[in-house]
């Protein structure tokens, strides 16, 4: 029997169901709930990067498409999400295969670079691959939680976006996600129980969102920590200095 050489590809002609279950084997805290909902409801095939060889499909991941600002200087990047690689196939160079894909992908389609939160298990492959930590991000509901004069209100899907991007704008750098990606979080918190809106003293609304990317274990919701994201500009659009300054606010699962 011939043997099937790895290959590196879009998940075009892949099955979702193939691709959810390799999520599932790789992310079982996820539940098949949360994978089932991604494939279902946002997931594109021409977004997807995959490997298949002999057994079917060895290792995946998405490009979520984001965009960033610096100042008075916009442009685009992919997050890399769901990095994941079966437990038979681990340790045969996998993942970078997947990271070169990528940045090919960004090349041909004027992408200014990558950006991603490495978990530990992957930390050593992308800063292999030349990806450098990027800004941290502080975790935590805001302090007025703490305030007796905040009341818990009504809120929808327009006031998230709002405010959450009214937030980010007045910060010096940042990085933002489309409204299909802050719909497909929004609705995933609120299955999840993980959404409230507060109204303060001044009638002015806010949110809090919590997950477990967001909170990570064993950290109270009134402090505050730091996350590492890491980059890789593909263009040369933003020195190191425009690139530390980006503030990389995760909120996803």
């Amino acid at each position: 029997m011939e043997q099937i050489i790895p290959k590196v590809q879009y998940t075009i002609n892949v099955s979702p169901k193939v691709l959810e279950e390799l999520w599932v084997t790789c992310f079982p805290e996820d539940g098949n709930g949360f994978a089932t909902a991604f494939f279902r409801d946002y997931f594109r095939p021409e977004q997807g990067i995959c490997i298949v060889g002999d057994g079917g499909v060895q290792s995946a991941l998405y490009m979520l498409p984001c965009t960033y600002r610096v100042g008075d200087n916009t442009g685009s990047f992919v997050y890399i999400y769901a990095m994941c690689t079966h437990p038979n196939h681990r340790r045969k160079g996998n993942l970078r295969k997947m990271l070169e894909f990528a940045e090919q992908h960004c090349k041909q389609n004027g992408i200014d670079g990558i950006v991603l939160h490495a978990l530990d298990t992957s930390r050593r492959v992308v800063e292999a691959f030349g990806m450098k930590p990027l800004l941290t991000r502080e975790v935590g509901c805001p302090a007025f939680l703490g305030d007796s004069a905040q009341v818990k209100c009504g809120g929808d899907f327009e006031t998230f976006y709002t405010l959450r991007n009214q937030y980010l704008s007045t910060l010096p750098a940042a990085i933002f996600w489309s409204s299909r990606e802050l719909k497909f979080i929004y609705d995933d918190l609120c299955r999840e129980g993980n959404l409230d809106f507060f109204r303060d003293a001044g009638g002015a609304i806010h949110y809090c969102a919590v997950d477990e990317t967001d909170i990570p274990e064993l950290v109270a919701s009134s402090e505050s920590t730091q996350y590492c994201a890491h980059i890789k500009m593909v263009l040369d659009t933003l020195t190191e200095e425009q690139q530390a300054s980006l503030y990389f606010n995760l909120l996803l699962k």
